[in-house]
């Protein structure tokens, strides 16, 4: 007799400035596994994507009105991106398996910036001699550290950090803890990770052990901004609308004098995004522009 089926995923192929928001509403509609699909990562089945295009694949238990509910939110979600395509859900059953084994046969190390690889957890051994492994157990919900937005933060933060040391770094947004593991690696003593999601910060605290080589590094994540102090370096890799919403808090935060980068903006989104920070108390030198569209600055808080 066959086992009943008790999961259901669904492919969702759609405009790719939309992704960041449908990973946030198939996370909070209660998915137990997200695989995100790019121009610059492995797509399903050989698939080439496009610069505009991505895929979702979400896996979630199966319950009533699981696929409207899906569908719904969406939609919703959809209409704040004017002149873009509707997106389209394929769903399939999904046979009772051990499905993050399944997604762990496929994927393999990856060559992030610079020196640095981002190296499944369960491969040791997967990247090339004399290179820095970050090691990472995304546990599927979280991807792998390969948008363009985290390749952006990544490139500035290493350029700052080896040109003036800081004293501590708050990591906001901080996903897997991938930014605040290279930073760790470059001598920064005291890193903090703030993400609203506690599954994600319980993925990076599961990260730390395989990732932590200097003695004296003090590393930590939370999910809420109440146990942050002042830093002299901050880093915020979150998309446009939720950098606005966060500008206070991370002025706040930000000794003066300190150091800023923010990623997560497309190329129309940045005056507003730099606007509503200079308005509190910061002042940028850098813009970088990376693929998709995708910008990063740099700035510094007043004295």
């Amino acid at each position: 007799m066959s086992q009943k089926i008790q999961w259901r995923t669904v492919t969702i192929s759609h405009h790719a400035i939309m992704n960041d928001a449908f990973v946030g509403v198939l996370d909070a509609l209660g998915a137990e596994g997200i695989q995100e699909f790019d121009a610059l990562t492995k797509a399903p089945d050989g698939l080439e994507l496009s610069d505009d295009e991505a895929i979702i694949i979400a896996t979630f238990p199966k319950r009533d009105a699981l696929e409207r509910d899906v569908m719904m939110q969406l939609l919703d979600v959809s209409k704040h991106f004017p002149n873009t395509p509707t997106p389209e859900l394929v769903w399939a059953d999904l046979e009772n398996q051990d499905w993050t084994a399944t997604f762990k046969e496929s994927w393999t190390a990856e060559h992030f910036v610079e020196d640095y690889w981002v190296v499944p957890s369960w491969d040791k051994n997967g990247f090339p001699e004399g290179s820095k492994p970050i090691y990472i157990d995304p546990e599927m919900a979280f991807g792998t550290g390969q948008h363009p937005t985290t390749r952006l933060c990544a490139s500035a933060m290493i350029r700052q950090i080896q040109t003036a040391t800081p004293k501590a770094m708050l990591d906001v947004g901080t996903g897997t803890g991938i930014l605040s593991f290279i930073a760790a690696d470059l001598g920064i003593p005291t890193i903090h990770g703030i993400d609203n999601d506690p599954l994600a910060v319980q993925a990076a605290i599961n990260n730390t052990k395989d990732n932590i080589h200097h003695t004296g590094v003090e590393i930590d994540f939370w999910q809420d901004w109440k146990r942050a102090g002042l830093y002299d370096f901050v880093v915020v890799n979150i998309i446009s609308e939720i950098l606005i919403e966060l500008a206070e808090h991370v002025a706040k935060h930000t000794a003066p004098g300190g150091r800023l980068i923010l990623s997560g903006m497309l190329s129309h989104q940045v005056e507003s995004v730099k606007h509503t920070y200079e308005g509190c108390g910061f002042q940028f030198f850098n813009q970088a522009t990376g693929d998709g569209d995708w910008n990063s600055l740099e700035g510094q808080k007043e004295s």
